[in-house]
This record gives structure tokens, C-alpha cells and sequence, in this order.
């Protein structure tokens, strides 16, 4: 009897993995590039993002590394056209950039500072920056129009 992972095929498909050069990231990409997919590891750290691709691809799989600021829309759009350059389109998102880093616990850790006066005006708009950034990126805002022509562009 075969497993789920088994049957898994995500041959012809192409993922997009956020924070790719990161070792969670990482991850993801191997686990769907075994699965068959193309997939694009996209990072802030352009070099890191690289050398996870090139390892992906010294073990046959296809893999590009790019760089992207998830908060930056052109920088997200640019990132879904080096995607749909190097493999046709994007299928999948995987949103695992890792905005929220510093500001997890944010409920307790913020309020409190904010009670307590702790918190300068520019780290709190460094705060509502990664919401935004991340609460956009998960709605596929930055990326909804580049992915929207990508998947539309693609042959039949």
C-alpha cells in the first residue's frame, strides 16, 4: 500500500517558497521539488536564496533562487517574473517568510510596552510595517496581479 507522499505528484507544477533561504524554507523547497515541482526559493538574502537553490539543483532538481522583499510590491512582482520566466508560472505559494520573527508575542510583548512607554514611535511603525507586509503578502496582494497573468499566461 502506497502512502499519501507516494502519490504525491506535483510534476509540471511550479511553488513559490517565501524565506527560502531559511532552513524551514529550505525545507518546503526540497519537499516539494522531490514532489516534482519546479520551485523558486525567494528570500530577502539573495545569496542564501542561491546557494539553497544550487544545492537543490546539484541533487537534479529544479530550483531557482531569487531575491525579494515581501514588503516592497515591485520587489514581489519582480520576483513572480523571474518565476514565470525561468518555469512558465507559479501554482503555489508558500508564505513562509519570517516577518513576524520579532514580533511574536506581539499581543503581550507589545501591549505591555505600549502601557509601560517602551516603545519608540519608529519601532512601532517598524511593527505595523511586518503586519502589513505580512498580512498583504498572505492575502497574495503583492503578488495577486503577477500571478493572476502568470497562471493566465500559461500554455495549455
Amino acid at each position: 500500500m502506497s502512502s499519501t507522499l507516494d502519490r504525491l505528484s506535483l510534476d509540471g507544477k511550479v511553488a513559490v517558497v517565501t524565506g527560502g533561504a531559511g532552513a524551514i524554507g529550505q525545507v518546503y523547497g526540497r519537499a516539494l521539488a522531490e514532489a516534482g515541482a519546479s520551485v523558486v526559493l525567494a528570500d530577502l538574502n539573495a545569496e542564501g536564496a542561491e546557494q539553497a537553490a544550487k544545492t537543490l539543483a546539484a541533487d537534479g532538481l529544479r530550483a531557482l533562487g531569487v531575491r525579494v522583499d515581501i514588503t516592497d510590491r515591485a520587489s514581489a512582482a519582480d520576483m513572480a517574473a523571474k518565476a514565470t520566466d525561468a518555469f512558465g508560472g507559479i501554482d503555489i505559494l508558500v508564505n513562509n517568510a519570517a516577518l513576524m520573527a520579532e514580533t511574536v508575542p506581539l499581543h503581550s510583548h507589545v501591549t505591555a510596552a505600549l502601557h509601560s512607554g517602551d516603545v519608540t514611535k519608529e519601532e512601532m511603525d517598524e511593527i505595523v510595517l511586518q503586519f502589513s507586509a505580512y498580512y498583504g503578502f498572505a492575502k497574495g496582494e503583492a503578488l495577486a496581479a503577477t500571478v493572476e497573468t502568470a497562471w493566465t499566461s500559461r500554455p495549455d
